[in-house]
């Protein structure tokens, strides 16, 4: 119903399906979502999502990335927005940050190592393994 545009100013927009919540019958649900990370000393612990705010999420993010593994994150991010555009859809639909960054680890080759990327399974492969796979080749 809702999704929120990535980027360094992410924003929340209405989504293909907000229009149900004019139905009568449309019953409105929020959750609160908790989920568990380890912390500096190694020991598990809750947290609220985002917590840090959307700077500090994006600089632990781009310190996972060595410097031609960042100009390769950019470019895959381009082509994502790209084909999001073309199907209407947002950006997290086709592949999240988190398998783009994996993608510029792996820098995979072939389907079968495309398929080894986190976040990737059969019908992503179809849908876009060709364009990404084009687009590792040519950042090599």
């Amino acid at each position: 119903f809702l999704f929120i545009s990535e980027g360094r100013l992410p924003t929340v927009h209405f989504g293909a399906r907000a229009g149900e919540t004019r139905d009568e019958g449309f019953r409105y649900e929020i959750k609160r979502v908790e989920r568990r990370h380890g912390n500096a000393a190694g020991h598990g612990g809750t947290s609220r999502r985002g917590v840090g705010g959307p700077d500090a999420v994006a600089a632990q993010e781009a310190a996972e990335l060595t410097e031609g593994d960042e100009a390769l994150f950019e470019r895959l991010r381009a082509l994502r927005r790209t084909i999001a555009q073309e199907i209407g859809k947002p950006p997290y639909i086709v592949f999240s940050d988190k398998t783009l960054r994996d993608m510029c680890a792996k820098r995979p080759a072939s389907p079968e190592e495309f398929l080894a990327v986190n976040g990737v399974g059969e019908n992503k492969l179809n849908l876009y393994g060709e364009r990404f796979l084009a687009a590792i080749a040519e950042s090599v």
